[in-house]
């Protein structure tokens, strides 16, 4: 609804292909990481629940790839510590810091 009324540029009324779920696994395996964030940062606003399901499926694929230096010195990485401390997943980055 904000879009239609304060619109922002290059977002778009259609959600892109990439950020929708049955299409992020290979943008994911890829390691696009950052490439998702920034798409999914401009396209919904931060409290928007599929801006969440995103953030956490991203978060989630890092901690499996053990990929944590991707957002390190980026916007995205006090996000990504508050989830795996918040939701008590943090032994695997904890471990990599060590």
């Amino acid at each position: 609804m904000n879009q239609v009324f304060y619109p922002i540029e290059e977002r778009y009324m259609d959600i892109p292909k990439m950020l929708q779920p049955e299409n992020m696994a290979p943008v994911l395996e890829r390691g696009a990481y950052k490439l998702l964030m920034e798409s999914a940062a401009l396209h919904f606003e931060p409290e928007d629940q599929r801006y969440l399901d995103i953030c956490h499926r991203i978060y989630d694929h890092i901690s499996e790839r053990d990929a944590f230096d991707v957002f390190f010195s980026t916007r995205f990485y006090g996000g990504m510590v508050y989830y795996y401390v918040y939701f008590r997943r943090a032994e695997k980055y904890l471990l990599h810091l060590l």
